[in-house]
């Protein structure tokens, strides 16, 4: 389903072509894609960032899509690389002195800076100049600002509820069309949620770290 597909839809199943209605469907699409994105961790959901740490770095910004990390690695220049443990940032800040101890980073803690910036703090300070690689969950390429999307390739009668829900809300519609349009949305999100599960499972166990032989 692509967003011209979309957009019609919700127009047609709503009965609504009104000016303001059509001119607010990109917030109720975007909200309606927050909606699955907060119930259920997608396939697409799953990005990656890379960057630099100088030396004495305590810190990383996070990307802007950043909602939640997976794992975190460092790598020094001969080619060595670390996965960091997450940990709580109070632990971090009393563990390890910015100013005094230093070494190959092996602990992280997420720290919120603002409403739209997250930091990553990491511990010991780094001893020398490291590359990271971030894998983390966030906020995928919406519909609105792309022909189609994962989401809408794969589900998209989740989406279609997702959107109609949304939709209906903002136009104040009667509690009881309210609830078959939130039936069908959590019916289609039962296979969504099954897949996406399985998938993160598989995931976990072929990524799982494996204990060396002595």
């Amino acid at each position: 389903m692509t967003y011209a597909e979309l957009t019609s839809l919700a127009q047609a199943y709503l009965e609504n072509s009104e000016t303001g209605f059509v001119a607010n469907l990109p917030s109720i699409i975007s909200q309606a894609e927050n909606r699955i994105y907060h119930i259920v961790n997608t396939p697409d959901q799953r990005l990656v960032d890379t960057g630099s740490l100088a030396s004495t770095a305590t810190t990383i910004t996070a990307p802007a899509a950043f909602l939640e990390p997976q794992a975190l690695f460092v790598t020094t220049a001969g080619g060595a690389t670390t996965p960091l443990l997450q940990k709580q940032l109070s632990w971090l800040l009393t563990v390890f002195n910015a100013t005094t101890d230093s070494g190959t980073p092996a602990y992280y803690a997420i720290k919120t800076a603002g409403a739209s910036s997250t930091s990553i703090v990491v511990g010991p300070p780094a001893d020398a100049t490291y590359t990271y690689t971030l894998e983390y969950f966030g906020n995928p390429t919406s519909i609105v600002s792309a022909a189609s999307t994962w989401l809408s390739v794969q589900y998209p009668e989740a989406l279609l509820y997702a959107t109609l829900l949304e939709g209906y809300v903002y136009m104040k519609g009667e509690k009881d069309m309210r609830d078959t349009f939130q039936q069908r949305f959590e019916s289609a999100m039962g296979s969504l949620k099954k897949d996406a599960d399985v998938q993160e499972l598989n995931d976990e166990y072929r990524n799982a770290p494996r204990e060396r032989e002595a």
